[in-house]
């Protein structure tokens, strides 16, 4: 499930950051745009955006509140419409834009596909244990069961895991490196990548 770092018309495509929650996809995206002159977007705040347009709000609830709300299916649903928004912005831009994913992207398969097909992937891996305190942090989120949340997140990491691995171009180990370094780090592997396809 890889794809090549350009498309057929040799223009460059959008990276897109997946990874489970917390691994520092925002951060580090921001960043790698910023060094990178790319622009930055959230999948999570397109979400937003089409849930707000299809509401007619001013303004959405934040995607765990979506999800909590509306459920799974129809989170997914809002979700797959965000990505063809994307990939209709990222062809505007000519594919210079970083997009940092939500973490269950993988488990939407219509979504991840057309992301995959469009855009080089690229997967931070952290482990899972540092993920969880991270996570745990900030107040576990919905779609971890309550009584016993480290176990639900570890068996949901050995879920997605192989997911984010199948649909990757790259693979980054982020092994306790700031964001910034790893932003300047990944930047560097990008180059690289490109140059060897």
């Amino acid at each position: 499930m890889t794809n090549s770092a350009y498309s057929a018309d040799r223009r460059p495509k959008p990276w897109a950051l997946i990874g489970m929650k917390h691994c520092g996809k925002t951060t580090t995206g921001r960043r790698l745009a910023e060094l990178s002159g790319r622009v930055f977007l959230d999948l999570d705040e397109l979400v937003r955006f089409r849930f707000a347009a299809e509401h007619r709000l001013e303004s959405s609830p934040a995607v765990r509140e979506i999800y909590r709300t509306h459920g799974r299916r129809e989170f997914q649903r809002y979700e797959r419409a965000a990505v063809e928004e994307f990939a209709d912005r990222a062809s505007a831009h000519a594919g210079t834009c970083v997009l940092a994913c939500g973490g269950g992207v993988v488990e939407n398969t219509p979504a991840i596909e057309r992301l995959a097909a469009i855009s080089v992937v690229v997967y931070l891996d952290d482990d899972p244990d540092v993920l969880f305190d991270r996570v745990a942090a900030g107040g576990i989120p919905p779609f971890l069961d309550s009584a016993d949340p480290r176990a639900a997140f570890t068996a949901l990491w050995s879920v997605r895991d192989p997911l984010y691995r199948a649909y990757a171009d790259l693979v980054i180990e982020i092994a306790g490196r700031p964001p910034e370094q790893l932003a300047s780090e990944l930047y560097t592997v990008m180059q690289e990548y490109r140059d060897a396809r």
